[in-house]
């Protein structure tokens, strides 16, 4: 952090004078100003229409609220105190079984602010000004005795506090990344992934609703016994993250099916691989394997013909259910990718007949990768700190830089930051593809899924035609065999212009984990 700056260590809501009051502090000085304050909730429209809400402003007392239109999905209410905003949700819930729970004033209003903590701030103005500045906070907490960057320091020290010194930088990381205190920090990538979609929900201007029974990544066993030393996994979860953003796939809740960027056919570049073409078939008793396993099991279980599958399943010693079987002549959907290459390779012909289509805005960025795209400048920033501390490092200890780097408190608490980082954009794609999750939309966990299964058959693909052996895929994971499996997943991030999957090797396949 910079020598002159204060990082802001904590926030408080305080209620009778609508404000919240900011602490900041670094190791010698401490300050604390106060902002006036209102708090929030955005309500689904469709769920919840104007009428249904005016009741229950009506009911509880109109003139401590206001609300207005703020998107085609949603309204947004803002209330004088936070305790009323509170009761007007639970006041909903009781008359229209409307569920959702404003987030704490604190948050709402860093959000607001663009502000978390341990953001390091010059004060030398009237109002704060954030400054760049990713590494180690010198802020002083109410629970710790020693600044965050001597208390950790403190920790790397004793061999025997190392997974408390672990856990101490964690909860420090998240906290900046989520605008939580460091005393509220998620123990799972499951809780960190809810609480950073909270977050851009928020500041999207996106309803949510509160979260369905709990959920939490189920181990399950990989379904192929398999004792290959040289076998490899390859993890999409990050990939599938980072394909929301603008770049890729541009989705959330607010740009799919836009009116604004409706495709005038099936060429068009916005077009999502779960829309559906009609193709006629050019055999008789066909079967393809579609690129999306989803679709498959839904085609199984909704078509006639299940023991005929299940044969051609077991003789043809597939992983997943076949589609099929087809007559010549006969027209049917099927995944646009499948489509395609169902065309390409001379077994079916595109129909003249109308498709359902999926499509995402190309005008505007979702709320959602706006959100995945601050990370995503953050994980630079994280890789650009550590690699310039390495290099520094390497220069002065020379053969003891190794055990130089791991005694600096600044680098633990970047790669724990990056740690924290990576299991977050994991976590992401299950949040929004669980149906318990509060961040469930069907049509976006669709795509998802149809996206997460395009990239697994194009590395799928790319790795046959270069020597490799496919082993499957479970959910995000791909399993394969190649005498150099880095290159390879190197050379199909490149190729395919796709973010880079996470590379596991010697994955043991008794256990998938989350």
């Amino acid at each position: 952090m910079a020598p002159n700056a204060l990082a802001l260590a904590s926030a408080k809501y305080d209620e009778k004078r609508r404000a919240v009051r900011v602490f900041f502090s670094n190791d010698a000085q401490q300050s604390a100003k106060s902002f006036p304050f209102f708090p929030r909730l955005y309500v689904d429209r469709q769920q919840l229409p104007a009428d249904h809400l005016q009741q229950a402003l009506d009911l509880y007392g109109p003139t401590k609220f206001s609300f207005k239109t703020v998107n085609r999905f949603a309204a947004e209410v803002k209330a004088s105190t936070h305790s009323d905003l509170v009761k007007l949700s639970r006041l909903l819930d009781s008359m229209f079984q409307y569920d959702a729970k404003p987030l704490e004033p604190e948050r709402q209003f860093l959000l607001s602010s663009d502000w978390s903590y341990f953001d390091a701030f010059a004060l030398d103005r009237d109002a704060p000004e954030k400054i760049p500045a990713p590494g180690l906070s010198s802020a002083r907490l109410d629970f710790l005795s020693s600044p965050v960057s001597v208390e950790l320091s403190e920790l790397l020290r004793s061999a025997a506090h190392t997974e408390t010194a672990a856990g101490f930088a964690k909860k420090i990381a998240y906290a900046n990344l989520l605008a939580i205190p460091p005393t509220e920090a998620p123990d799972s990538a499951s809780q960190a992934a809810e609480l950073f979609l909270q977050n851009a929900f928020f500041r999207a201007g996106l309803p949510t609703r509160n979260r369905g029974p709990d959920f939490s990544a189920e181990k399950k066993a990989w379904p192929w016994s398999s004792s290959l030393e040289e076998s490899s996994g390859l993890n999409f979860s990050n990939t599938l993250a980072k394909l929301l953003l603008p770049a890729h796939y541009n989705l959330g809740p607010d740009t799919l099916q836009c009116p604004c960027c409706m495709p005038e056919n099936i060429a068009a570049k916005n077009l999502l691989p779960d829309s559906l073409v009609f193709v006629r078939f050019q055999a008789d008793f066909f079967y393809f394997q579609s690129v999306s396993e989803a679709f498959a099991n839904r085609f199984h279980a909704a078509r006639p013909g299940k023991e005929n599958r299940l044969r051609f399943k077991l003789e043809s010693s597939l992983h997943t259910l076949p589609i099929g079987p087809f007559s010549r002549n006969q027209v049917d959907a099927v995944p646009l990718p499948d489509a395609f290459e169902l065309v390409r390779h001379g077994k079916a012909m595109l129909a003249e007949k109308e498709a359902s289509l999926k499509w995402h805005c190309t005008r505007a960025p979702s709320g959602l990768a706006q959100e995945l795209a601050r990370l995503s400048r953050l994980e630079a920033s994280l890789a650009q700190a550590l690699s310039g501390l390495e290099q520094k490092t390497l220069s002065e200890n020379k053969l003891a830089a190794q055990t130089a780097l791991a005694a600096k408190p600044d680098y633990y608490y970047l790669s724990q930051a990056r740690s924290c980082l990576s299991d977050l954009l994991a976590g992401i794609p299950r949040q929004l593809t669980d149906k318990r999750s509060a961040f469930y939309f069907e049509a976006l966990a669709a795509s998802l899924e149809a996206i997460q299964a395009l990239a697994i058959n194009q590395f799928k693909e790319f790795a046959l035609a270069r020597g490799g052996k496919w082993l499957g895929s479970r959910h995000s994971r791909a399993f394969f065999c190649h005498e150099s499996p880095w290159a390879l997943v190197k050379d199909f991030s490149l190729q395919h212009r796709l973010p880079l999957p996470a590379l596991e090797l010697n994955h043991g396949f008794g256990v998938s984990r989350p």
